[in-house]
């Protein structure tokens, strides 16, 4: 019996796959390019969700970002909003005034704690009050 082979898309619609490694940090990251120039990346993504200031400045109550690390999860939110960057993260590290919830079980401002799987993270400020 004979089978017919899957057909293929058209050439402009087919994916480069390419693989990059970061010899900085030693991570193997593979990314997917669309041909209309869109990547895809394969690192674990984090939710965040934003309360107070964080939120005025991000626009917007929740968001992924992508990262092992604390400080790499800032990095990336820092660069994809700039309202954060000018008052609540610097480079990889939080300003002084913010911390962040990691899965509602503990705070924390060091950028090297390492996240675990499917963990929730809380940025907001240090407020006092009642």
């Amino acid at each position: 019996m004979w089978i017919r082979p899957p057909l293929l898309p058209p050439r402009s619609l087919r994916l480069r796959v390419g693989l990059q490694h970061d010899l900085l940090k030693g991570l193997r990251q593979v990314s997917v390019v669309i041909a209309a120039g869109a990547t895809y990346d394969r690192r674990m993504k984090r939710t965040v969700e934003f309360f107070g200031i964080p939120r005025a400045r991000a626009g917007i109550a929740r968001t992924d970002a992508v990262g092992e690390t604390l400080g790499e999860v800032l990095q990336d939110l820092s660069q994809r909003f700039p309202g954060l960057s000018e008052t609540c993260i610097e480079g990889s590290r939080l300003r002084d005034g913010f911390t962040v919830n990691i899965g509602g079980e503990r705070f924390t401002r060091d950028s090297a704690t390492v996240l675990e799987q499917n963990q929730t993270l809380l940025l907001m400020s240090l407020d006092a009050g009642g």
